[in-house]
């Protein structure tokens, strides 16, 4: 086993994530940004340039022990190789459009298994290119996915990673090329607190009953009491029953769809959404909720309403935190209302106003957060088990980035030119579809639709995806 300085106990989350991955049941986030510069950077210039980013961000080389107890430990990697830690892809020079050459990639790394899980930090770097992009005369292209276990960091940290990454390979000529693997972790460094010891995480009674009551009591009488999820049959799940769960040792299938909207039309989109005095995050609730609708509508299937679980990073609200690498996530869950009709209705922009102010709500406190409530949870496994074989309790998950600034001057020789998304299916979660945003400064906006096979309640889900991505791009382009 490998050197390893213990530094801390894992926090609530982060045994809840730990947990996933020790038993299959959730892969990596991914966040795959397009770097475009003079030319494609060596394999030693790149661990150069990783190197740089591992003394910036302690947590890459965090490695976790005892992750099958209830009580895992956070500890520091003595020495990295960094071999484990690269992988390339080179793909054909082939007439496939670049929305299915990123399905193929992003699917290759959501179906990789999580390897040397208490010995190697869990995160790889895989390195894209194309013959296609070598052949181009003035300007470089290839793509850089980070991929990491949520256990220690979430889809922020792969903003923050790309930042480092894109500071270091514009700097590249003051690194020395680095053939050398391996890596001696500096000895003073230390990884973030946990998120329940980063911040306090205030519960109010009203808030901490409700889940409580809502488990123990029937059903008839906690919807009467409204703790319970009143939505009822007409709130679409997905599926009635989830699939088998994964062998041991094995990981959860993730199925991709990627969704790639115009810049230009993002711009419009965007002033629209001012003029409405709404954000676009409750725009996307709304449109895919309706997207939803049209698409079952077509099928036989008639639902008005979809509860969505909209992810929330809390790292601004906590001191010091904010363009770290952490998993401070939280998540805020609402019902939507929308036709089911197959026609094109107008937008309600009432109901997206109202989305954008909710999230605007929940995502300005550190009070009541779902997340807080894991510290009531006597035993973690247990949970995440009981979680994996319980039917869906939402229609999807959204989590947006926002808009990627890598911080580097207009001047600068390297760029990233496109941001990508993605996270892997999760046996856990309460919804059947992630849908996961990106994007970078008047570029396009990448929708990155993923879950787990078998999860849709439809025969064909990549047909009924890709319906459900033409009706969210076609909502968005009549947005005038």
């Amino acid at each position: 086993m490998s050197e390893v300085d213990i530094l801390r106990p894992a926090g609530y989350n982060e045994r809840r994530c730990i947990c996933r991955d020790v038993l299959g049941l959730y892969g990596y986030i991914v966040t795959c940004a397009t770097y475009t510069g003079p030319a494609s950077p060596s394999k030693a210039r790149i661990y150069g340039v990783l190197k740089e980013c591992i003394k910036r961000h302690p947590v890459l080389s965090t490695v976790i022990r005892d992750s099958a107890t209830e009580k895992p430990q956070l500890g520091r990697a003595i020495r990295m190789n960094l071999e484990k830690h690269l992988n390339f892809i080179d793909l054909p020079d082939q007439p496939t459009d670049a929305s299915q050459r990123l399905k193929e990639c992003l699917e290759r790394i959501h179906n990789e298994p999580l390897a040397e899980y208490e010995q190697v930090p869990q995160w790889r770097v895989w390195i894209v290119s194309s013959n296609t992009s070598r052949s181009k005369q003035a300007r470089n292209e290839f793509q850089v996915a980070f991929a990491c276990s949520h256990a220690l960091l979430d889809g922020g940290s792969g903003y923050a990673f790309h930042r480092t990454f894109l500071q270091a390979l514009c700097n590249a000529n003051a690194l020395e090329a680095d053939e050398d693997s391996t890596f001696t972790v500096p000895a003073n460094t230390d990884v973030l607190p946990a998120l329940d010891r980063a911040a306090v995480l205030p519960i109010s009674w009203s808030f901490l009953l409700a889940p409580l009551l809502g488990e123990y009591l029937p059903s008839f009488l906690a919807s009467a009491l409204g703790v319970k999820d009143a939505a009822g049959k007409d709130a679409w799940r997905g599926a009635l029953k989830r699939p088998d769960l994964p062998a041991p040792k094995k990981l959860l299938s993730t199925a991709v769809h990627v969704l790639s909207v115009p810049g230009t039309t993002v711009q419009r989109v965007l002033k629209t959404c001012r003029e409405h005095k709404a954000r676009i995050t409750g725009l996307l609730n709304y449109v895919v909720a309706h997207a939803l609708a049209q698409t079952l509508a077509k099928h036989g299937e008639h639902h008005n309403t979809f509860v969505v679980q909209t992810a929330m990073d809390l790292k601004k609200l906590i001191p010091g935190a904010d363009g770290q690498m952490a998993n401070y996530v939280s998540a805020m869950e609402e019902r939507l209302s929308v036709p089911s009709t197959t026609d094109n209705a107008e937008l309600d922009w009432e109901a997206v106003r109202k989305s954008t102010d909710l999230l605007a709500q929940k995502s300005s406190t550190l009070a009541d957060q779902p997340i807080a409530l894991l510290k009531y949870l006597s035993n973690i496994r247990a949970w995440v088990l009981k979680k994996a074989q319980q039917p869906a309790e939402a229609a999807f998950e959204m989590s947006n980035l926002g808009v990627f600034d890598g911080g580097a001057p207009m001047t600068s020789v390297w760029t990233v030119t496109d941001m990508v998304f993605s996270q892997s299916a999760d046996a856990t979660s309460g919804a059947p579809v992630n849908v996961n945003v990106a994007s970078v400064k008047d570029g396009a906006l990448n929708i990155t639709v993923t879950w787990w096979p078998g999860m849709l309640g439809v025969d064909d889900e990549q047909g009924f995806v890709a319906e459900v991505c033409a009706s969210i791009e076609d909502q968005l382009e009549r947005i005038e």
